[in-house]
């Protein structure tokens, strides 16, 4: 074997990190109950620990689509900030909160066991004055 083609772990889980980095996404997990979301989805909407979300299934559709709405407000649930560790520790901080309820309900309405990996959508829908973008569940990026 070639040592200077080898790679080790940490590089394989690098590579995999950078090739995410691009992508909207929310990151559920059912055990934890967190809801993570990309460094693209965080920059891109602005994603801080000083705002709150919602989450919202649409009832009236025939697919039961879920939403999420950022600086939902007072009454929405509380972001957190978690220093990465391992392999990941040069990354930047993960924000998140943690909801069993919720996200059981969307690993649920996705049919993923354990955990799952969702687009979330570019271009928001505006409902009472307030940007929801809606979870792809049809077609998840990554299921455990």
């Amino acid at each position: 074997r070639d040592s200077s083609t080898s790679r080790g772990l940490g590089d394989v889980y690098k590579r995999q990190t950078s090739a995410r980095t691009g992508v909207r996404s929310v990151y559920i997990n059912r055990k934890t109950g967190n809801i993570s979301f990309s460094n693209t989805l965080k920059k891109g909407k602005g994603i801080t620990v000083e705002q709150t979300v919602y989450f919202a299934k649409d009832e009236d559709s025939k697919t039961g689509d879920w939403y999420i709405c950022f600086n939902a407000g007072e009454n929405g649930l509380a972001l957190r900030e978690k220093k990465n560790s391992g392999y990941a520790k040069d990354c930047e901080r993960t924000i998140y909160f943690s909801n069993k309820f919720i996200a059981n309900k969307i690993l649920d309405a996705s049919k993923a066991q354990q955990s799952a990996s969702f687009l979330v959508s570019e271009k928001p829908v505006m409902i009472d004055g307030k940007e929801w973008f809606k979870i792809v569940l049809s077609k998840p990026l990554r299921v455990n």
